[in-house]
């Protein structure tokens, strides 16, 4: 029995030699376990962390092109706005472009009636110049008639009787050697 003892001994002993020796091999995997665990936490960790990242540029870029978007309908607006002024401008200035050919017509008709009203406008100016300046030149001459007369008055009194006022180029200088000796009187 003793060597039966020894033998279940030494079997038991054997076997908590294998097991102590599956407990270290147990212990070397729940440490390598224990550093895939931490190692699995680090990268699932950076993982995370480059998710967050990507779902915060993500969100960014979404909210600008959601504003890019935005900026797009508005220039689009714009631009139909543009383009409706810009038909209604060519059709603004078709509208003028007939109207001034319309008027461009009327206007040279316009301006040959205004021409020939203009042409007889000068000759009757021109006619009314002339009988204007004969007015005058009779009105002048009229005048110098008036004070030639009434000089010939006012000289009669100095002139002497025997002096024939009808023949003025002899007696002018009878009359002016008179008007010298009165003068100096």
């Amino acid at each position: 029995m003793v060597e039966q003892l020894t033998t279940k001994n030494l079997e038991f002993e054997e076997a908590v030699k294998e097991k102590d020796l599956i407990i270290e091999d147990l212990r070397d995997y729940a440490e390598t376990i224990a550093e895939f665990e931490e190692e699995h936490q680090h990268f699932e960790q950076q993982l995370q962390d480059e998710l967050d990242t990507r779902d915060s540029e993500i969100k960014s870029l979404e909210k600008h092109l959601i504003t890019q978007r935005d900026k797009v309908k508005d220039l689009q607006g714009t631009l139909h706005k543009f383009r409706t002024q810009v038909a209604s401008l060519k059709d603004e200035n078709e509208r003028m472009n007939r109207q001034l050919m319309a008027q461009v017509s009327a206007s040279s008709e316009a301006r040959a009636h205004s021409s020939q009203v203009l042409t007889r406008f000068a000759q009757l100016e021109q006619r009314l110049s002339q009988a204007r300046t004969n007015d005058v030149l009779s009105s002048l001459a009229r005048i110098d008639a008036r004070e030639a007369a009434d000089r010939l008055l006012l000289i009669r009194a100095y002139v002497p009787a025997n002096v024939d006022m009808d023949e003025p180029a002899q007696n002018m200088v009878l009359i002016l050697l008179r008007i010298k000796d009165l003068a100096k009187i």
